[in-house]
């Protein structure tokens, strides 16, 4: 944002030529403005115009963002805007009951922008009060959280996260059938599902509660890639995000967490996994 619209074109396309070189080939499908959470990205005429550069150089065949946070926002900044492609979003059957984000989601469909689902599991496969599952297996969980963001006519495809090959061997089926089972349509209609899952929408809300103003979201980031992705070095990563003084720093400071949060995370707890793991 502190650039200057040249500087920002030059990036780009040193970015995506350092890409390709790595990658070994002369096009990238799809590449995207990654992890936006404001409104201001999507029309930034710098950004816009260095991207449609790499389309048009052949670089590039499909431009867009991706957003983690905010997801409503960024979506509906995207709409209006005749350049982007591509969004990649969160979305979860967590998020069903969010009229204002599954209308922008509807609304970019409309726009015949593609629309490809992450977070799709919502981590229902480990959600942090297993015994709610009851006789749920982790395949069950995994299929009916797929097929239900699937149904949506304006999801293009997901990108599920996948630990091994046999996750992946998996998943490939349910691309050719997304019918749901009458096990999997059970548990879509388990109202103790949801509120057991514990997922973090990375609304923001919470920040207002915390009196040492740390920065809850990250945190919370930082906790689902170490603790459900198992991936260390990126939760490093997300963790070395966070300012001075707004981290486990801050945190440090309590001897009795105070955040809240309005859906359904024990973010008491997993601040407190989290010390543990980096103390």
């Amino acid at each position: 944002r502190n650039e200057n619209p040249e500087q920002i074109k030059k990036k780009l396309a040193s970015m995506t030529n350092g890409s390709l070189k790595r990658l070994r080939t002369d096009y990238i499908d799809i590449l995207l403005i990654h992890d936006v959470r404001t409104n201001d990205i999507a029309g930034n005429k710098a950004i816009i115009e260095g991207m449609t550069d790499l389309k048009k150089q052949g670089k590039v065949k499909f431009i867009g963002i991706s957003t983690h946070a905010n997801m409503t926002e960024v979506i509906n900044s995207v709409i209006p805007v005749d350049a982007w492609d591509v969004i990649l979003t969160s979305i979860n059957f967590t998020l069903a009951n969010d009229a204002e984000f599954m209308e922008a989601v509807e609304k970019a469909g409309k726009r015949n922008i593609g629309l490809i689902g992450m977070k799709t599991l919502a981590f229902g496969s480990q959600w942090p009060n297993p015994e709610s599952r009851g006789n749920y297996s982790t395949s069950v969980v995994a299929s009916a959280l797929m097929k239900w963001v699937l149904h949506n006519k304006n999801v293009a495809t997901i990108m599920p996260a996948c630990n091994n090959l046999n996750q992946l061997n998996e998943d490939f089926p349910i691309a050719y059938n997304i019918d749901y089972t009458d096990e999997e349509k059970e548990l879509l209609l388990d109202n103790s599902i949801e509120l057991s899952m514990g997922y973090c929408k990375q609304c923001s809300i919470c920040l207002a509660s915390c009196p040492n103003n740390a920065d809850i979201p990250t945190l919370m980031r930082t906790h689902m890639y170490a603790t459900k992705y198992v991936d260390f070095n990126l939760a490093q990563s997300a963790l070395d995000e966070i300012k001075r003084n707004h981290g486990l720093d801050a945190c440090a400071l309590c001897n009795n967490c105070m955040a809240q949060c309005v859906n359904t995370v024990d973010i008491k707890n997993r601040i407190n996994e989290l010390k543990t793991i980096y103390a």
